[in-house]
């Protein structure tokens, strides 16, 4: 797979503010998610980039209170949790976050 990454996304302070791990974290996320905004990232996934469970649900912590994705917990019904990409990280939209 191919990911291109955008100018303003990389020069932007939110991003340049996130940790070296979330934003690696983020761009696999990227990559397994094939061009869609909703996606699965198991720890499955996140072992073949060689990211730790404890380390995943960090940075997937981090992601979601800088406004990068929006994660919907599946633990109850046992199967991966459902991303999506956010944008509040971008500076014109950092409206509070909808609770579902």
């Amino acid at each position: 797979r191919f990911i291109q990454v955008g100018n303003s996304f990389l020069l932007s302070e939110a991003t340049q503010a996130l940790t070296a791990g979330a934003f690696r974290t983020y761009m696999c996320m990227c990559m397994e998610s094939g061009g869609r905004r909703d996606f699965q990232f198991p720890q499955k996934t996140a072992h073949k980039y060689g990211i730790a469970d404890k380390t995943l649900r960090r940075h997937v912590d981090e992601l979601v209170e800088k406004g990068f994705i929006v994660a919907y917990r599946n633990a109850n019904l046992r199967k991966p949790n459902d991303y999506s990409f956010g944008m509040r990280w971008k500076p014109e939209l950092k409206a509070p976050l909808k609770t579902l």
